[in-house]
Formats: structure tokens, C-alpha cells, sequence
């Protein structure tokens, strides 16, 4: 796993409550800009869809999301990030 696998690990279990993969669409704009808010400092290496979605897959609390959901949870990190580097 990647330290930044590792931070997202971290992360997900200290901000969001331990049953969130019960309801991950109420979740899903907290889980997206804590991965942006990580990815952020190296974004320009997460610049597209296929390197966000080897991320979440290399995620054990994140794999085992449907893929639906880990899809747009991928596309939301990217809108994210865009807008956060003024492209959105």
C-alpha cells in the first residue's frame, strides 16, 4: 500500500463514523474532498480518472465499495480537484 493509501486508510476511519459504507451516498461529498484535500499536494500525479480509480482500489476500506459508487466517487474526486486548481 502507498503512503498515500495509507493516509486515506487514516483519514476515512478518524473523520467519517464507523458505519458510513452503510449509507455511502449521504458520505460521499466528505469522502471526496478528504481524498482531494490528500491528493492535492500531488495532483498533477492524479490527474485522471484511471490513476483515481487505482487509488480507491488500492484502498481496503474503499475496494470493497460497489463499483458504481467507487466510479463516481472517482469522477467526484477529479471535479474536486479540478476546481480546487481553478480548472471547474
Amino acid at each position: 500500500m502507498t503512503n498515500i493509501a495509507t493516509l486515506l486508510e487514516t483519514a476515512i476511519a478518524q473523520a467519517l463514523p464507523d458505519n458510513w459504507q452503510q449509507e455511502p451516498e449521504t458520505h460521499l461529498p466528505a469522502l471526496s474532498l478528504i481524498i482531494s484535500n490528500i491528493l492535492l499536494p500531488n495532483c498533477c500525479q492524479m490527474s485522471n480518472l484511471n490513476s483515481l480509480a487505482a487509488l480507491i482500489e488500492e484502498s481496503a476500506v474503499l475496494k470493497q465499495l460497489p463499483d458504481a459508487y467507487k466510479n463516481k466517487l472517482a469522477h467526484t474526486v477529479y471535479d474536486t480537484l479540478a476546481r480546487f486548481n481553478g480548472l471547474g
